[in-house]
């Protein structure tokens, strides 16, 4: 009989390299946050503030519940959540600089 030959050839996998883009900011880093913070102490709202989210969070977030903030920032949610008379708020964050900032305030 004839001989079969495999039509289908084996290629080398080639390694992805990753590349280290300096450009980049390292969002991952505590010490990248840090420095952002301690750069510039004001509070911002990196999605939305309070407001769009009122209509959302009111039903569901009552003045007994506890809430856990994460990737807090210095965001203003948890001071307007405060005012609204919800009181047992934890926040964290990778940053120690922004969560010292933010008891201070």
């Amino acid at each position: 009989g004839k001989e079969r030959r495999d039509t289908h050839t084996k290629k080398k996998k080639k390694k992805k390299r990753v590349r280290k883009n300096n450009n980049m900011p390292e969002y991952g880093k505590a010490d990248y946050w840090d420095e952002r913070y301690k750069a510039n102490d004001t509070t911002f709202d990196w999605y939305v503030s309070y407001e769009p989210l009122k209509d959302i969070l009111t039903p569901i977030v009552k003045p007994d519940s506890k809430c856990l903030v994460v990737g807090c920032g210095n965001s203003r949610l948890s001071a307007q959540l405060y005012d609204t008379g919800v009181h047992d708020i934890t926040n964290i964050d990778i940053s120690e600089v922004v969560i010292n900032q933010m008891k201070n305030r």
